[in-house]
């Protein structure tokens, strides 16, 4: 009898965390999507500007011509005031 009234009272315990295991992983889960879509649109948005920048810089040298001409600076000048 001893046994059982032992059992009885470390059950509810253990079905408790065993509970709040399970939300747990429920709430992590989310967070771990959460993340993974975040870092996903950070990538795209990432890939969409780089994309929109060297569109920007290839018309600037080319001023509607079909080739540039590259005896100009303006990838350096660019960069120089981008980092200041």
């Amino acid at each position: 009898m001893k046994n059982k009234s032992l059992t009885k009272s470390i059950n509810p315990l253990s079905a408790q965390d065993h509970h709040i295991d399970v939300l747990y992983q429920r709430v992590s889960g989310y967070l771990r999507l959460a993340k993974q879509r975040v870092l996903e649109f950070i990538a795209n948005e990432m890939v969409n500007t780089y994309w929109m920048i060297g569109r920007e810089i290839i018309e600037e040298e080319q001023l509607g011509e079909s080739r540039a001409t590259y005896g100009e600076e303006l990838i350096k000048k660019l960069s120089e005031r981008l980092t200041c």
